[in-house]
């Protein structure tokens, strides 16, 4: 079993990432895989291989990584005051 995945980064095109075992139902892609940037969208895609050749690629699916917890975002403005402009 071939894991292909793709993203902004690849223009959409379906690079390899990992080699499985045959019967593999399940895997998890973390940062010891490969690099993934926070908040992005990732696609993946398998694609079955025999002694006969590959088979066409599955549907792909997406996944969206996590924001990055080390990035905060800003603090809120304080001591705003509105006044009316004529």
């Amino acid at each position: 079993i071939v894991v292909e995945m793709a993203s902004i980064y690849t223009n959409g095109v379906f690079l390899f990432l990992k080699r499985l075992p045959a019967n593999t139902t399940n895997f998890l892609i973390d940062e010891n895989t490969t690099d993934l940037d926070p908040n992005q969208v990732y696609f993946f895609r398998v694609v079955a291989e025999n002694e006969f050749g590959p088979s066409p690629s599955s549907n792909a699916d997406s996944a969206r990584t996590f924001i990055d917890p080390t990035i905060l975002p800003p603090i809120a403005p304080s001591d705003l005051k509105a006044e009316p402009v004529s």
